[in-house]
């Protein structure tokens, strides 16, 4: 999954002649406090609410406002966003690291492809760990040199499940890493008996039904420890 997929196609980008009445207006409708500017094709900047709450006059265009030289790109504009073609880690990465609410998509000539926002990424995020299949998590704990993708596979399959999803959490300093699945079985205990009789440390398990009221307390634990 490539940057360009992830675009939204409801958050509209702003142009140096919108007025600031309107762009609040927009943040209020769509949830967000930034919004990207777009000149001549090019990604230009970012515009923030708090920039125009302190506006002296609702109807002062975002370029007055700003100060905008449009033949000119901002710093912003020259050093954010992300190119359409990238992977959805490095979206998740770039967003992780920066805490961005927004991430503008661009070409190589920096013109504005669109943007993805963190409601975007969460959802996809959602789809890529199968959060919304049934069945069960189980995170045990070895050490990284025995770690291995298809031992970890053969012994899920040995207890009659398949591996959804699977992240690998490093610690620093450490010679330990924790292994997360994600299967397709509500009753994880013969898979966790099984990591267990091969010399996994056993951290804990989660059962994730549709309607199981749990769901989303379960959901958030897990990507708080995926992050």
């Amino acid at each position: 999954m490539l940057a360009a997929e992830l675009i939204s196609d409801t958050i509209p980008s702003v142009k140096s002649s919108d007025n600031v009445a309107r762009v609040l207006d927009w943040m209020g409708e769509f949830k967000v406090t930034k919004l990207p500017i777009v000149v001549k094709q090019k990604f230009w900047g970012i515009v923030r609410e708090s920039e125009l709450l302190d506006a002296l006059d609702d109807d002062m265009t975002i370029g007055e406002l700003l100060q905008m030289e449009e033949n000119e790109l901002s710093a912003e504009g020259k050093k954010y966003g992300i190119l359409g073609n990238k992977h959805f880690y490095d979206v998740l990465a770039l967003m992780s690291k920066l805490q961005l609410e927004i991430l503008p998509v661009i070409d190589e000539d920096r013109n504005y492809l669109g943007m993805i926002t963190a409601a975007d990424i969460a959802f996809h995020a959602g789809e890529l760990f199968a959060v919304h299949e049934e069945g069960s998590i189980v995170v045990v704990e070895t050490l990284q040199n025995n770690y291995m993708l298809t031992e970890v596979a053969r012994i899920v399959e040995a207890g009659n499940a398949k591996v959804l999803s699977l992240y690998i959490r490093n610690f620093p300093d450490s010679a330990k890493v924790w292994i997360t699945v994600k299967i397709n079985v509500l009753n994880p205990e013969k898979v966790i008996s099984l990591f267990e009789r091969y010399n996994y440390t056993f951290i804990s398990s989660y059962q994730l039904e549709e309607e199981n009221n749990d769901y989303k307390r379960n959901l958030s634990a897990l990507m708080r420890m995926i992050d």
